[in-house]
Order: structure tokens, then sequence, then C-alpha cells
């Protein structure tokens, strides 16, 4: 929301693309636990190795140009996802909709597997 209110009321932009991020990467295993964590979820965490096609296994929201703008990220990676939870509660989304979407992945062909232990 910050940095919406930023691009908007900042100088003029252009119409240039932000990315808002962290700035930082995490593995997939971090953000697995930071998940459960906001689930109240405690548990030995696998990476299965399953990932649907499209999908990019390295990736960093680029922030510099919102930078430059003066906008600096203030939530730790547990906030974020806590947020997002908190959202999702409130919203009343479908329980298992992560499970339907991976089942029905797999169903239509579009998941990957990569072996984690290279």
């Amino acid at each position: 929301m910050r940095a919406n209110l930023l691009a908007l009321e900042g100088p003029r932009t252009d119409y240039q693309v932000y990315n808002v991020g962290g700035g930082k990467g995490y593995s997939l295993l971090e953000l697995a636990e930071a998940v459960a964590g906001a689930f109240e979820r405690d548990g030995d965490l696998k990476i299965s190795g399953e990932f649907p096609y499209g999908d990019r296994r390295h990736i960093v929201s680029d922030i510099s140009t919102l930078k430059t703008l003066g906008w600096e990220p203030t939530n730790s990676l547990e906030k974020s996802v806590d947020d997002y939870v908190s959202w999702l509660r409130k919203e009343k989304i479908a329980k298992d909709i992560t499970g339907f979407a991976q089942k029905r992945m797999k169903q239509l062909g579009v998941v990957r597997y990569v072996d984690t232990k290279l």
C-alpha cells in the first residue's frame, strides 16, 4: 500500500512499472517454514521437487526503481506471510484450495519434477 501511494503521490513517474517486494531472495524451505508458522503448524517440511511449468525457480523482485522514489521494504518475510494468511482467512477462500489446485495441475500435466538433492 505504501509503495502504491508513493508512486501515485510522488514525482511524475511516466507510467513506469514498479516491483514491490522485500528485495531479498528466500529459499522454498524458508518460505514454507514461514507459512507453516503462520498456520501454527510444526512439522518436518520436505520439498517434493514438483512445480508447475513456467514457475521460476530463482527469482528476486528488483525494487531498485521503486527505491529511487525513497521506498524501502519494512516487513519481514514472516510479517508478510502472516498478513496474507489473515487476508485468506477473512476472504473465506475454499479451505483446501491448494490441494485442489495441486491435484488439478497434475491432471492437466503441467507439473514437473526436479531432483532437490542436486
